[in-house]
């Protein structure tokens, strides 16, 4: 689909554009001359024929395989996203597009308690991270040789309308419209959430500003996942229904996970928009009007 934002030009190719981030971006396109690939591809001559008659001059890409609960074990699955990613990269190249902004994660980083910046260590011991990984560091090394031209942005907790139903935030939210108890861990765990929509603009001001290198997408400002859980409870009258402390964190839920979005800051425009009590309050808005008691 073709729609028509200002400050951008040329064809801007939107990967993924049927996700959770890629629904609230779509929308702050509206003014630029876009084409959609809602899902997925199977071959590069798919991707040609989605493609077909159109000159893309800038893309951003934010599909891979996202399905909870198993998105960062699966071995086939994120392969596959890394080979369409690569396809992609090599169609791009053949229509010297300018710009590609790329989407990975905070979990890319080795977490320590400090505020992460851009340079900091990372790894890749889970499915996800390795191949998300691969594609960074191709993306990157393309800067180097002077072709595409690319940005990595970094996402940390995203939160907002249209999440996937089965994802933590929609679930709690769920359980305690249906007056439902919800077993949690102890939730001592700190995190950075940003909403879905200041996600979205940060990626596009990445995008207009045909930025290169890594960004991280990121609040900055560090909360307990008790605390916004609590939070969202107390909107829904349904303290009494938070099991905290009754499961046992995941292995690979780190303690500490906090984003620096100064390089972001300084690099473009972008400021978040939407401040905590105004994410929490239009996050269980959303839900409590699409989730009716007993679904």
């Amino acid at each position: 689909m073709i729609q028509h934002s200002e400050g951008i030009s040329g064809t801007l190719l939107i990967t993924g554009s049927a996700g959770f981030i890629g629904s609230s971006l779509i929308p702050m396109t509206e003014d630029a001359q876009v084409l959609e690939i809602a899902h997925s591809w199977t071959s590069k001559n798919e991707l040609r024929d989605l493609i077909s008659g159109h000159k893309i001059d800038s893309c951003i890409h934010l599909g891979w395989y996202a399905s909870s609960p198993d998105y960062l074990y699966s071995e086939e699955k994120n392969r596959q996203s890394y080979e369409r990613s690569l396809e992609l990269v090599e169609l791009l190249l053949e229509q010297e597009c300018t710009h590609l902004t790329a989407v990975g994660s905070g979990a890319e980083y080795i977490q320590n308690s400090t505020f992460l910046v851009e340079g900091d260590p990372t790894n890749d011991d889970l499915p996800y991270l390795h191949y998300k990984g691969l594609l960074r560091e191709h993306l990157l090394s393309l800067n180097s040789e002077g072709g595409l031209k690319s940005a990595w942005c970094r996402i940390f907790n995203v939160i907002g309308p249209k999440e996937h139903q089965e994802r933590l935030i929609p679930t709690i939210i769920g359980r305690l419209i249906n007056s439902q108890p919800i077993d949690l861990t102890a939730g001592t765990q700190i995190r950075d959430y940003l909403h879905v929509d200041d996600v979205a603009r940060a990626i596009i001001s990445v995008s207009i500003k045909r930025l290169s290198g890594i960004y991280n997408i990121c609040s900055g400002e560090p909360v307990e996942m008790r605390t916004l859980w609590k939070d969202i409870a107390a909107d829904l009258d349904g303290l009494d229904l938070l099991n905290i402390g009754f499961r046992e964190p995941d292995k690979y839920d780190p303690p500490c996970r906090i984003g620096s979005n100064a390089k972001l800051c300084a690099d473009t425009s972008w400021r978040r928009q939407i401040n905590y009590t105004e994410m929490i309050r239009d996050t269980v808005s959303y839900w409590t009007s699409r989730l009716s008691k007993g679904n």
